[in-house]
């Protein structure tokens, strides 16, 4: 077991390893806000500048042959469900416009396939308890 910073209470729901130097967890911290490490070969480091607020991060995936990530949760500042893209210390956000008022939606998985290439799987139930797939590029 490694040492992490997140506080006793707090989750992790994925993580993507880039190298034995570079991987990512993410998932939500006891207060509620979000939480994304980061690996740099010796010790895990919280890290910030997301922007969403007291969300939920449920997933995140390596992009090939580059040092960036890919991650996807609920903006807690929009309510939006979001994907966002590490580029050097930064994020670019990415609200997706889904159109399911009626539906309650979660993420399952991301996946990248380049810097400007992601897919969402997700599920949309119903208040009936109906549920279908959805899949969002």
């Amino acid at each position: 077991m490694v040492r992490n910073p997140a506080a006793l209470g707090s989750s992790l729901f994925d993580v993507a390893t880039i190298s034995p130097r570079n991987a990512w967890a993410v998932g939500s911290a006891k207060s509620g806000a979000v939480l994304v490490l980061h690996w740099n070969g010796s010790s895990w480091s919280k890290i910030g500048g997301l922007g969403f607020g007291y969300g939920l991060v449920e997933a995140v995936t390596a992009i090939p042959g580059t040092k960036q990530v890919w991650i996807y949760g609920t903006d807690g500042t929009t309510g939006e469900l979001t994907a966002a893209r590490r580029v050097g210390t930064a994020w670019q956000k990415y609200p997706l416009t889904i159109s399911a008022a009626s539906y309650l939606i979660s993420g399952r998985s991301i996946a990248a396939a380049s810097t400007s290439s992601a897919w969402i799987a997700m599920s949309a139930e119903n208040y009936a308890g109906r549920s279908r797939p959805l899949i969002v590029h």
